[in-house]
C-alpha cells in the first residue's frame, strides 16, 4: 500500500478492520447498473426470436443480476 494511502489507516487495529475499511472506501456500487439491467430486462419481448434465442437473452440478464447482486449477507 502506498504511504499516502496507508496514512489514512493508521488507527486500524486488526487486519479484518483494515479490509473492512478499504472495502468501504474503495468499493464501487453497482446500483445504477443493476437498475438499468432490470429496466432493460423488463422490456424484453420475444417478437421474432426463437424460444432458444429469447431464453438466451433472458439468461444473460439473469446471470448479470446474479453477478452484481452477489450472495445476500
Amino acid at each position: 500500500m502506498k504511504e499516502e494511502i496507508a496514512n489514512g489507516f493508521m488507527l486500524v487495529e486488526s487486519a479484518k478492520q483494515l479490509w473492512d475499511e478499504v472495502k468501504e472506501r474503495y468499493a464501487q456500487t453497482s446500483a445504477p447498473l443493476l437498475y438499468q439491467l432490470k429496466r432493460d430486462a423488463a422490456k424484453i419481448e420475444q417478437e421474432d426470436m426463437t424460444i432458444s434465442e429469447y431464453y438466451g437473452k433472458l439468461k444473460k440478464y439473469w446471470d448479470e443480476f446474479s453477478e452484481l447482486e452477489g450472495i445476500p449477507s
